[in-house]
């Protein structure tokens, strides 16, 4: 991932739930999706009614639906009221909507992870879960406009290489080499045998434009950026280059466990969980891997 570094990727190699997976968060939240998120689609193939007012669904259209979508990378789906009455995977004796009130006012531990949210929207959302969820028109029935579209479920793609250029150089050093494939696990053993760090072995990946890309793919065609916050707040910020990878050398600086999201063209989005490592390629496979329901997805 690096100019000069040599790196032999080892065959079968060991899928490590490490920083690009979906891990349990500090308060203990169980990892990955508890089970399939329920049906939100009619027979015709259409979202069914979520049930959630359209004022209250363009909320979570924009700050919830990226991790809390149809199929959740963290514990839970936000999409109907339904979802919000369920008893809460982290504390089964509250439900959804107790832990979501509690969490959208938790400073330290705020919902969405990238901060709370801002005080007229916390509010709009805070007035419907205190009122018992009262049903309302979901925006997928109303006709008003500039309604916040929350877009397909970009894991629901079919398999493809969205940009047609695949890498064909092998090992070759190159901070270009062998996008989608586990950076740490092929660099780390390389480092360790010759007594220093000649490639990445902090945190180290690749961003796709859809969710099920092969390996050797190149992802992401460069401007995009990988910010990670250590948990004292502190952000490295990892640029994408043209072959949709990212890396860190390893560093003391970065303070686990940290959150990760993704920057590209003025969106972001954000990983649902902390995380502890860094070979994010080892559980963003094609198909995905240890909770992570596929490839990094820029927003």
């Amino acid at each position: 991932m690096s100019p000069g570094n040599a790196t032999v990727c080892r065959a079968g190699l060991i899928a490590l739930a490490l920083a690009g997976c979906y891990l349990p968060d500090a308060a203990g939240e169980d990892a990955g999706r508890e089970a399939e998120a329920p049906n939100t689609s009619t027979d015709s193939g259409l979202p069914a009614p979520s049930g959630v007012p359209c004022d209250v669904e363009q909320v979570l259209a924009a700050r919830c639906l990226g991790c809390h979508g149809t199929r959740p990378s963290a514990p839970m789906p936000l999409v109907s009221r339904d979802d919000f009455s369920r008893p809460a995977p982290s504390a089964p004796s509250s439900s959804v909507a107790a832990v979501v009130s509690l969490r959208m006012h938790d400073a330290a531990r705020p919902m969405p992870p990238s901060g709370l949210l801002p005080a007229a929207e916390r509010d709009l959302v805070e007035r419907w879960l205190q009122a018992g969820l009262p049903g309302g028109l979901d925006c997928a029935q109303s006709s008003d406009a500039g309604v916040v579209d929350a877009g397909p479920d970009p894991f629901a793609a079919a398999p493809t290489c969205t940009s047609q250029v695949s890498w064909t150089s092998g090992n070759l050093k190159s901070p270009l080499m062998n996008p989608g494939r586990a950076c740490i696990t092929c660099h780390r053993p390389r480092n360790l045998d010759e007594g220093k760090e000649d490639a990445p072995e902090g945190v180290a990946g690749t961003v796709f434009p859809t969710a099920h890309e092969p390996d050797l793919c190149n992802g992401l065609p460069g401007n995009g950026t990988v910010v990670l916050t250590g948990a004292d707040g502190a952000e490295f910020r990892l640029p994408v280059n043209a072959a949709g990878n990212f890396y860190l050398f390893s560093s003391p600086l970065l303070i686990k466990p940290y959150r990760a999201r993704v920057e590209y063209q003025g969106r972001v989005r954000h990983m649902g969980a902390t995380q502890t490592s860094g070979d994010c390629n080892s559980c963003h496979t094609q198909a995905g891997a240890n909770g992570a329901p596929g490839r990094i997805v820029a927003p």
